[in-house]
């Protein structure tokens, strides 16, 4: 059995949409909003030639940010987190003495 009236079906669609907004089935307006920083650069900190460390600086966007790098030395690579800072603020690290820089990178949170 078929059935063909409209209007029944676009009072039925009516309810059904009513309920799923009633509910947040569409949930558009509940989705948190997460916003990364931008605009980041992680400088060498150079001293007598060499590369002791690194920053990480973020000038635009929301949340944080941490430098992490890998120092080398005779007992091979070590990892070295900085602090987490706020967008416009530095997080920096330096190797521990009689290491240099090996390698480094930017971690972001919307935090």
């Amino acid at each position: 059995m078929r059935i063909t009236n409209t209007r029944v079906s676009r009072s039925m669609a009516r309810m059904a949409t009513v309920a799923m907004l009633a509910t947040g089935g569409i949930g558009i307006a509940a989705a948190p909003a997460f916003a990364f920083p931008s605009g980041c650069s992680t400088p060498d900190i150079v001293e007598d030639g060499v590369k002791v460390g690194a920053y990480s600086r973020c000038t635009g966007g929301t949340g944080s940010h941490q430098i992490t790098i890998a120092c080398k030395g005779i007992a091979g690579v070590n990892w070295f987190t900085g602090p987490w800072k706020k967008v416009g603020s530095i997080s920096s690290r330096e190797c521990p003495l009689g290491t240099s820089l090996y390698s480094k990178f930017n971690t972001l949170s919307s935090t």
